[in-house]
């Protein structure tokens, strides 16, 4: 049982009455009992506090500029000015299966003046692809509408490719029924790189005039096109041929500048793609100057 004794000290004011203590017993008792079973702890805890530092991002990482990427003498991080880094730009100057679409109707329709119908049945027309020394290098030709563009791979009946660097036309001849044959001459053909397949490697040709000056008699790498050109082949390689055997094979006219210039090639590619300069093999050759180019041949691996 327990007392507890609470004593107030109240006035009790009454008219006529002094003042008194009060004095109030509360009794009450204890309801609990001993027991012996074991409360549960109810401690508070982190069940990810150790790994949880790890999961933070470093702060320097979302800066503006971040202290770890950049250097006194400049806030651009280095990383990135590295010439041997892929460059996303470069791949549409050296790509793998390049298709050449040539447009029939629209040449005949501009020469036509309106667009073509069912009288377009009548129509019989050829397609010539001419090189630079008004040569036949390919023929397209066929009877009635034509199609709207023709999808072709560079390559000739007779195997030949085409030569990049060099001056390809398109003449389009329309026969439209009784009239004279119409001629038209369409836009030149000129391309700075070709990449095609052969069975035993891939073989990307690229325009020496763009590497060598327009006479491609020099004898060092001419800054700006030809440079970037001579890298997308550079990033081609280390994208889909990376530990092929290279050969560089040069044609040329200009048989004094053949070695120096095939050294030069060697020596820069070696440089992009960190290989000793002897793993890259050079096949100079004299060539008249419509076959002159550059071809780098990937040797597939055995």
């Amino acid at each position: 049982m327990m007392t507890l004794k609470l004593l107030l000290a109240a006035t009790v004011a009454c008219a006529g009455a002094p003042s008194s203590k009060l004095e109030v017993v509360i009794k009450g008792e204890d309801q609990r009992s001993l027991s012996m079973e074991k409360p549960l702890f109810d401690i508070p805890f982190d069940p990810y506090e150790n790994v949880r530092p790890s999961l933070q991002a470093d702060p320097s990482l979302l800066m503006a500029q971040s202290p770890v990427l950049s250097t006194a003498l400049t806030p651009r991080p280095p990383i990135l000015r590295n010439i041997r880094m892929l460059t996303p730009a470069n791949q549409p100057l050296v790509g793998e299966g390049q298709t050449f679409h040539l447009r029939v109707r629209r040449a005949l329709e501009d020469s036509l003046g309106r667009s073509l119908r069912d009288d377009g049945a009548q129509i019989a027309w050829t397609l010539n692809i001419i090189d630079e020394n008004g040569q036949p290098f390919e023929r397209f030709e066929g009877r009635g509408v034509p199609p709207e563009e023709i999808s072709w791979n560079g390559r000739s009946r007779q195997g030949r490719w085409l030569v990049p660097g060099h001056d390809y036309s398109a003449v389009f001849v329309f026969n439209y029924g009784k009239r004279t044959p119409v001629t038209i001459l369409g836009q030149p053909l000129r391309y700075p790189a070709l990449t095609h397949k052969e069975p035993d490697g891939t073989v990307i040709s690229l325009d020496s005039s763009l590497l060598f000056g327009p006479s491609r008699d020099q004898i060092r790498l001419v800054n700006g096109e030809g440079s970037m050109l001579l890298r997308a082949a550079a990033d081609f390689i280390r994208r889909r041929a990376h530990g092929s055997p290279i050969e560089l094979r040069l044609w040329g006219a200009e048989r004094s500048a053949l070695e120096p210039q095939a050294r030069a090639l060697r020596e820069f590619l070696a440089g992009e793609l960190m290989l000793a300069g002897d793993s890259i093999a050079t096949l100079p050759a004299a060539a008249s100057p419509a076959e002159a180019r550059l071809d780098l041949f990937l040797k597939r691996a055995r």
